[in-house]
Order: C-alpha cells, then sequence, then structure tokens
C-alpha cells in the first residue's frame, strides 16, 4: 500500500494536495495529471475519462485503489 505521504512525495506535492485530489475538492492540474500517469502506469486520458466510467467517483476510487496498489 502507498500512503497519501508516500504518494505525495514521488509526485513532489503536499500530503493535501494529495488528499484534495482524491476527495474531488481540487481538479488536476495537468503537470499533476502527468505525474499520476507516469507513477501509476495509466494514460492522462484514462484518469480523465475514468475508462468509461459514468462519475467522477469512480475515478477517484480508481486512483485510490491504484496508490494502495501501487510499490
Amino acid at each position: 500500500h502507498l500512503t497519501q505521504e508516500e504518494l505525495a512525495e514521488r509526485l513532489d506535492i503536499s500530503r493535501a494536495s494529495v488528499y484534495r485530489y482524491e476527495m474531488g475538492e481540487i481538479d488536476f492540474k495537468v503537470s499533476i495529471l502527468d505525474k499520476y500517469s507516469a507513477e501509476f502506469g495509466v494514460s492522462a486520458d484514462f484518469l480523465l475519462s475514468g475508462h468509461n466510467l459514468d462519475d467522477r467517483k469512480q475515478v477517484l476510487d480508481l486512483l485510490d485503489n491504484l496508490s494502495k496498489t501501487a510499490c
């Protein structure tokens, strides 16, 4: 499992920013989206579209699950 703090360090952002992205409080900036994409090995399009998932909550849940499975 990857903690928010560990992910923040890998992405060079604050832990609070990771939390706010995961909670949908703020939208992804392009630079952060690129970092998330690289970290989890998925395209920015996949993260934005949810790979045909219907709503933003599902995309955020996907990001949360990805961060938990990354080592």
